[in-house]
């Protein structure tokens, strides 16, 4: 599986593990979308600027998010059945000041009632800043609110939404914090300091447990039953 002409920066698989995709930095840094099955690359995706910083697909693997540097600029929303734009957002000044740390997708986003529509939702994240993203699929369409994290400020290293409904999207920060936010509401729901040196990955792993991975060597499970850690 040989693609790239400069250290790769960033992976994803897909969910139902068919497809992994590649970023590069320099200057050919190009997303690279595999056929896994067959150690095939099926789409090089050359929009990109700079360095290719994040990549994440969809919870149906029909889209997948590529983000790049700081330099770049640029968000991206491709089409893997062929390779195609969906939606291009630059986001950089105009919602970050620089490029976020993290992005992730969370199913559909809900009506009022808490109902599904048929807009994917996702979230970014980065220094100090946490946003919730609806895409409209027909028409490329997106739109973002701002979460409101009061007088919590923190620099956000990854996330997940909760499993099944998605109604929280859990967050992970530099200062070893874990966070829990109401999608619904757009608030945060709790902080509680899991562990040093970071926290590195989140999986939300049943309705209401998610795994964290500190930056200290552990491996913690917190249950989030009545909204409590």
């Amino acid at each position: 599986m040989t693609a790239h002409d400069d250290q790769i920066t960033c992976l994803a698989i897909s969910n139902n593990g068919h497809l992994l995709a590649s970023g590069q930095r320099g200057e050919n840094s190009d997303v690279v979308l595999w056929n896994y099955d067959q150690k095939k690359a099926i789409f090089r995706l050359s929009e990109h600027d700079h360095e290719v910083t994040a990549l994440s697909f969809s919870y149906d693997d029909r889209l997948l998010l590529s983000c790049g540097n700081t330099l770049d600029g640029k968000l991206f929303i491709w089409n893997t059945s062929n390779g195609h734009i969906v939606s291009s957002l630059a986001i950089i000044p105009s919602v970050f000041s620089e490029a976020p740390n993290c992005l992730t997708w969370g199913g559909y986003a809900k009506d009022y009632k808490g109902r599904d529509t048929t807009n994917y939702q996702f979230a970014i994240a980065g220094k100090r800043r946490l946003t919730l993203w609806q895409l409209n699929p027909q028409s490329g369409q997106t739109n973002y609110d701002l979460i409101n994290t009061g007088t919590t400020v923190r620099d956000y290293t990854c996330m997940a939404f909760s499993k099944s409904k998605e109604d929280y999207l859990f967050a992970g920060s530099e200062s070893g914090d874990l966070l829990a936010f109401q999608v619904k509401n757009k608030s945060i729901a709790f902080n509680i300091n899991a562990c040093a040196k970071g926290i590195k990955t989140i999986r939300a792993v049943a309705v209401d447990r998610v795994v964290v991975g500190g930056g200290d060597g552990q491996v913690l499970l917190y249950s989030t039953a009545n909204n409590q850690p």
